[in-house]
Formats: structure tokens, sequence, C-alpha cells
């Protein structure tokens, strides 16, 4: 999979609205980390539109794709990260208007991460890449971003790990409006990280100290 397609009701639309520097509120339609939940369910409970009778009739169907994501020395790339979704996210950065977009967020085998505006709002469609942040420099042979991110909202983050090479892995914190990363990061995921005194209450409260 080297892009994005997405199938849901040809009616789903939202508009751009105002900027506000507030923590986020999760939403029933976020999707903040694998699986939807910390339990794994792969449920949503507020879904009242897919239902056999709908997804079997003629309006359904793909909506939208993204351009081809980027590939490295002719590597092309692939998605085995579950993109995430949030749906009201402040962007103040990038080549379109600030204002508040439904995202979908997704990261690739080869290093990238991408911020997908997932729905038009106003004269900016659907499909397109709002911003883009390259985590390695990973050549061919190494794994890039292969697990799911996770979205913090109160912290307005996306949480992703990239492997450089096939040993070294790092944790990012980027900014979920900008792909900016966070003062303190990436953090290293390496044996004197893991082993050092105190990193099982680090990892339980958040690592690094919170700027």
């Amino acid at each position: 999979m080297n892009r994005i397609a997405v199938r849901r009701f040809h009616r789903y639309a939202i508009a751009a609205g105002s900027l506000a520097a507030a923590a986020l509120v999760a939403g029933p339609l976020d999707k903040t980390t694998y699986h939807h939940d910390a339990q794994r369910t792969g449920w949503n409970a507020h879904e009242t539109e897919l239902m056999p009778r709908t997804v079997s009739a003629g309006r359904f169907g793909q909506v939208w794709q993204t351009q081809q994501f980027d590939s490295v020395d002719g590597q092309p790339p692939r998605l085995f990260a579950t993109p995430l979704y949030v749906d009201r996210v402040n962007m103040a950065a990038g080549q379109y208007p600030a204002g508040t977009y439904s995202v979908i967020y997704a990261a690739s085998d080869v290093g990238y991460v991408y911020a997908i505006n997932a729905a038009k709002a106003g004269a900016v469609m659907p499909g397109v890449v709002l911003w883009r942040r390259r985590l390695s420099e990973t050549k061919p042979g190494g794994f890039g971003a292969l697990s799911t991110p996770v979205v913090d909202l109160q912290k307005r983050r996306l949480y992703a790990v990239c492997a450089e090479g096939s040993l070294h892995h790092r944790v990012h914190a980027l900014d979920l409006g900008s792909g900016e990363e966070a003062s303190g990061w990436p953090v290293a995921i390496d044996a004197a990280a893991m082993n050092a005194p105190g990193s099982i209450a680090m990892v339980r409260s958040g690592f690094p100290p919170d700027s």
C-alpha cells in the first residue's frame, strides 16, 4: 500500500473553522491509537452509517485517494502502520490556509509521516498532504515506521517510532498541526535507555520531561 484511498458515503463533508490554542477534545470519530482504543477492540460504538444495507448500496464507494507517497532510493513506500484520524485539527503550517481540518495521519516504512486532509475544507480538497515529515534517512533494507503511532490530544502530539537501519529505533513527538518535532525529542530506544535506573517509571509517565 503506497497511498490511501478512502471509501465512505459521498455526502460526508466538513468545513474549515477558526483556530484555537487549547488542547483538543476527543470526538466520537477520532481514532487515536491502534484498533481504535486502549483495549484494541477495533469497535466504534458511535458508528451509525456502516450497515449491511448501506455498504451494499450504489452510493458507497471510493470518494478520493492521496497522491503517491514518497519513495526512497527507488524503494516504494508501504503502510504497515494503521492510519489514524482526528476530526478537528488546527493547522497553521504548510502551503494551505490556516484553519480546522479533518486529518488522517499515516506513517510509511521508508520513514515518512503524513498529515492528509480527509474532507473538503474551503478550497482545500480531500486527499492533499497538509504536511509531511521525514523521520529518518532509512535506506532500502531498513524498517522505517512499522508500528502504528499514537495521538495525544491533550498535548496535540503524534508519537511515532521509526527505525534507522535494522537496530536503531527512536520515538518522535510531532505537533499535530505542523509536524514540528517537540523540544527534547526524538528519544532513542536502546539498551542504555531501557536499562537505565527508573526507566520503567519514565516510560509510564512519558519521557523526556515535557517542555
